[in-house]
């Protein structure tokens, strides 16, 4: 069944209208991180906690490729956790919307905790010229939330800017879909948090990401995940698609936070060119990227769409439509 979300509009319509103007729409994410060999993390100084502490929570953790959707997970740290604070985790009762759990060197999922009460400097440096319209910053937003925090990108061969800052009213909250997710946007000239502002043709391209924020005093802020990504709309290049639903589970089963759907896409895509061939499969081993190339690869984020056209969509200019996703899928074949 297809969801269009709050959009109430859209709603009224297909309830009401027995003759639809449809239309196909498809967007491609590329992770940095997954594409791009030794990048090196620069985290604050020695001195900010113990050795114990850092293998618990690793800097380098942030640009690991496939990270948590969401923030949800909180790691037991001595005077962060208040007595009688969590619920019985046996009783399945906790209304904070977050579980908790020892930390330990044999975890698999581990993220960055910052120094507590402190500012604090996360920089990426990549080896070769990376092309960004969207960066995604996660928080663990179960110790607590920065009261401040800035995006910053140095392009290739040139000098540091801005990208933009933002505080906790920012960050979307606990319990919600996306809790602990920052995400910008490129427009052509600047950046923003609407996704709707997001300009698929246009991309900067840039060599160092950075991260600053500030804890608030006495709290830890955790760093899930850092991530410059370049997203392409390939929605011209579409012969057909269809998605086939085959299982779903929530967090009330065997994930810690959030929930898992295993669906199956297929694309079909024709894009023609004499000259030469416009979808490749990617190499890590190449030294930089092109910007008129369709790249095949495994960890690339497939977002299909329906479009459905109205004269008050939200999307397009003269012919408006709305879209309504279909999934987030990731490449395999």
């Amino acid at each position: 069944m297809i969801q269009t979300g709050n959009n109430t509009v859209l709603k009224n319509l297909i309830n009401t209208n027995y003759n639809l103007r449809i239309g196909s729409g498809c967007t491609i994410e590329y992770n940095m991180n997954a594409m791009v060999n030794d990048i090196a993390v620069t985290g604050p100084s020695e001195t900010v906690a113990t050795a114990p502490f850092k293998r618990l929570f690793p800097v380098d953790t942030v640009i690991k490729p496939i990270r948590p959707v969401l923030a949800g997970v909180k790691y037991y740290v001595l005077g962060d956790v208040q007595s009688q604070e969590y619920a019985n985790q046996k009783l399945m009762t906790n209304s904070k919307n977050v579980r908790l759990y020892i930390p330990g060197d044999s975890l698999v999922y581990k993220y960055y905790l910052s120094a507590i009460g402190g500012s604090e400097t996360l920089s990426i440096a990549y080896t070769k010229k990376i092309f960004v319209n969207k960066v995604t910053v996660k928080f663990e937003t179960s110790h607590s939330e920065p009261t401040t925090f800035s995006i910053y990108g140095t392009t290739y061969g040139g000098s540091e800017s801005l990208l933009k800052t933002g505080g906790a009213s920012n960050i979307p909250d606990l319990g919600s879909d996306n809790a602990g997710v920052v995400d910008i946007y490129y427009t052509g000239t600047s950046w923003s948090f609407n996704e709707s502002d997001l300009n698929t043709s246009a991309h900067v391209e840039l060599s160092n990401v950075k991260l600053t924020f500030s804890a608030p005093s006495g709290k830890y802020v955790g760093v899930i995940e850092i991530a410059p990504k370049y997203v392409l709309n390939i929605s011209d290049d579409i012969v057909s698609f269809s998605v086939i639903k085959e299982s779903s589970a929530d967090s009330g089963s065997v994930l810690p936070v959030g929930h898992i759907s295993s669906n199956t896409l297929d694309l079909q895509l024709n894009k023609y060119n004499k000259s030469s061939l416009k979808i490749k499969s990617y190499d890590k081993s190449l030294t930089s990227f092109e910007s008129d190339i369709l790249y095949f690869f495994k960890m690339a984020e497939v977002k299909p769409y329906i479009k459905i056209f109205h004269s008050n969509g939200l999307a397009g200019s003269s012919d408006k439509y709305d879209k309504v996703p279909q999934g987030t899928f990731y490449m395999d074949s």
